[in-house]
């Protein structure tokens, strides 16, 4: 049996798998294997990726009707023999030494339930932004930390392709939310926290490439909005039960909004933001205004980005 399972769920990212497919194979830990669920690609993906492994037997591909990255990630995992689970996307990649910095975090700490590492944000190729320190100096957090370096951040300190889990916990929380493809990773992430502690790495050893044209959280659809609610009401109640600041509460709904405002969905805009108006800032309010009244669209159309 390996030790780590490598889960890629695999859509439409042609352009970026010999990058992903390297940075998994100059690995210096080498006991891993690969399971890639191709989530009904139509660019050639599932080719393009089965012909840079070719004659690696560390590498499965699965391909499945396109039904979200959730399900293809938990397809992957409902077929790990591995105990330790490592997270990639197609389009992110690893440094060397990211797989051995995990399964040393995982042997030294057995109660563990999410173990990380920092990461580089990139966009194009410059670099953006370095994360790492992310709770604060300490390298163990529990649920409380988790969600004061989420406020202290403003973002959730973990990156889905810096992070790993154990089988069994995933398999406790459910995995990935099915249907959910905006923000599911953050919900598994909570819901994982709550069954025991996090250990971090703190060297970025992972590269997330921000920034991509098509993406979910660009171009978001109105399936993908509606799920992402889901979100929303498991932070409330966290917040509501005094683990999470409101101020990730908050943060959040202003989020969705503006998911909303991209998708065009003025209406539905409207009637989320008077749910609970004094969530919000003046700010929010003022893009809400001009999004109903149609002044933030017609300026979009004029600069060609409608």
């Amino acid at each position: 049996m390996p030790e780590v399972s490598v889960v890629v769920p695999l859509y439409n990212k042609q352009r970026c798998i010999g990058r992903c497919v390297e940075s998994i194979r100059r690995q210096t830990f080498h006991d891993f294997e690969v399971i890639v669920v191709d989530d009904g690609s139509t660019d050639g993906s599932f080719e393009v990726f089965r012909s840079a492994v070719e004659g690696d037997a560390r590498f499965r591909l699965i391909r499945q009707t396109n039904a979200g990255v959730s399900r293809a990630r938990n397809a992957a995992i409902e077929l790990a023999n591995a105990e330790i689970v490592a997270f990639l996307d197609a389009d992110d990649e690893w440094k060397p030494e990211y797989l051995e910095a995990i399964v040393s975090l995982a042997r030294a700490n057995p109660d563990a339930v999410l173990l990380g590492t920092g990461y580089e944000i990139l966009q194009g190729c410059a670099d953006l932004h370095l994360r790492r320190d992310l709770f604060g100096g300490s390298r163990k957090a529990d649920i409380l930390g988790f969600f004061a370096a989420w406020a202290r951040l403003g973002g959730c300190p973990l990156f889905i392709g810096a992070t790993a889990a154990r089988r069994q916990d995933l398999s406790a929380i459910g995995g990935f939310e099915v249907g959910m493809n905006l923000g599911e990773e953050l919900l598994a992430f909570i819901r994982l926290s709550e069954r025991g502690p996090i250990v971090f790495d703190d060297r970025p050893l992972a590269v997330y490439h921000l920034g991509r044209e098509g993406t979910l959280a660009t171009s978001p659809s109105r399936s993908a909005i509606r799920a992402h609610e889901k979100l929303l009401i498991e932070l409330r109640r966290q917040t509501t039960s005094g683990r999470c600041p409101g101020s990730v509460y908050r943060r959040w709904m202003a989020i969705h909004a503006g998911y909303l405002m991209r998708a065009g969905q003025r209406s539905e805009l409207l009637r989320f933001m008077l749910q609970a108006p004094g969530q919000f800032e003046s700010r929010v309010w003022i893009a809400t205004i001009l999004e109903v009244m149609g002044v933030r669209y017609a300026l979009r159309k004029f600069l060609g980005r409608a």
